[in-house]
């Protein structure tokens, strides 16, 4: 939902559709456990009838690649954040840019620097960060990320912690 805040506030009218989406799955699946509110919910915003009366819910296709660019996005945005703390800048001020250094031999898994073969090789992570790219910098607030292909390091992640006059009024303005 923090994600879609802005375009909930312009009535986008996909994100009304895919909110109605999950929550008519998630209340046909909640209503073995709690069928008096799932019912109350279900007939008073999705139909008229009982959720008890609806089919289960299909399992669906998964994209497994999906699942891994947001694995891949989620632990360097934890890093970006980790950093951020260190250096003791909130998240209210922009940064102008991230530098992530990754070298062929490296991967991240969990936060933590160790060999790439859970994640994939270096340019599918490389593809999952372009990818994703907007997603990062949307929840880290930074304005642009460099990713550098080093020989020396495995995963590591450095701020530009300088605050120009225009990131400093962005920040005022947040």
């Amino acid at each position: 939902i923090k994600l879609v805040r802005d375009r909930v506030n312009d009535k986008d009218i996909a994100v009304g559709h895919v909110f109605y989406y999950v929550f008519n799955k998630v209340l046909r699946l909640s209503a073995p456990f709690a069928p008096y509110l799932t019912d109350y919910l279900y007939q008073e915003l999705i139909k008229k009838e009982s959720v008890h009366f609806q089919e289960w819910p299909k399992i669906e296709k998964i994209d497994n690649r999906l699942i891994n660019d947001m694995e891949i996005a989620k632990i360097i945005i934890q890093e970006i954040l980790s950093e951020r703390a260190k250096v003791g800048i909130n998240m209210r001020w922009p940064l102008s840019h991230a530098h992530i250094y990754i070298s062929s031999g490296a991967h991240i898994a969990g936060g933590v620097k160790c060999k790439l073969d859970s994640y994939g090789k270096l340019n599918e992570i490389k593809e999952a960060i372009s990818k994703l790219e907007d997603l990062i910098l949307a929840q880290t607030n930074i304005k642009g990320l460099i990713l550098d292909e080093s020989k020396g390091r495995e995963f590591e992640v450095k701020l530009d912690t300088k605050i120009t006059f225009e990131l400093e009024k962005e920040g005022y303005l947040r």
